[in-house]
């Protein structure tokens, strides 16, 4: 019984550190050579893993005027407790501190209409295939559409990189991150993306399926009998 590296077996280079395969025990009759593991090449059902969402920002168009204090008091902070304090830290159930320490009242003016921004961001693994940027061109909301166009003040930011090598197909790696604003305001709610990795549309969810009032679990209550 001869042993054949699978390099050869391949017609590929002797040191090709890019194939891997089985031993070769078919004494060089290169039986093997057109069997081939078989993988998905539908580009729908090449995602590994894919996260997008939408997150959303408000400028209210309000602008606060502070006035300057009329005597000194001690600095505001969030803090509760001396973090050298081992002990009162410990003992103390504090949170967050929202106390000020000081007594004043700023005054508020409307300076501009709200401004809405919206930010499509997220992260995907794709077997064969770069992962495609999503975009946004409108919000979909209960009442209609509204376009939305990229913002002017933060730089949309994306990437698309090979990630690994499994067998000789590449993955790729995605990350985006893509701000857009609107010149009307928005009307309703935004349907989330979809989940292009677990085949999951919460729009067709919400415009198809009917939720069930409950679920199978693996655990039942014991028979009436039971001893």
């Amino acid at each position: 019984m001869a042993f054949l590296n699978e390099n050869v077996a391949q017609g590929s280079s002797l040191t090709n550190p890019f194939k891997i395969g089985i031993t070769d025990t078919d004494n060089a009759a290169l039986n093997e050579q057109s069997e081939y593991l078989p993988w998905k090449i539908d580009p729908v059902q090449s995602y590994m893993d894919y996260e997008c969402g939408i997150y959303c920002e408000l400028d209210s168009g309000m602008a606060i005027h502070r006035n300057l204090p009329q005597g000194s008091y001690a600095p505001d902070s969030l803090g509760s407790q001396d973090i050298n304090s081992g002990i009162a830290q410990a003992a103390s159930m504090n949170g967050v501190n929202l106390t000020s320490n000081g007594l004043f009242g700023d005054f508020v003016q409307r300076m501009a209409n709200s401004r809405y921004r919206f930010c499509l961001k997220g992260w995907a693994r794709r077997a064969g295939y770069q992962v495609t940027i999503p975009t946004m061109v409108a919000i979909q909301t209960p009442l209609g559409a509204i376009p939305v166009v990229p913002d002017d003040e933060v730089p949309q930011k994306a990437m698309n990189v090979l990630l690994d090598n499994m067998s000789g197909i590449p993955i790729w790696f995605a990350r985006w991150e893509l701000w857009y604003t609107m010149i009307v305001p928005p009307t309703g709610q935004a349907t989330p993306p979809a989940d292009l990795a677990d085949q999951v549309d919460a729009g067709a969810l919400q415009e198809d399926a009917t939720l069930t009032s409950g679920i199978q679990v693996p655990i039942s209550v014991p028979d009436y009998n039971t001893q």
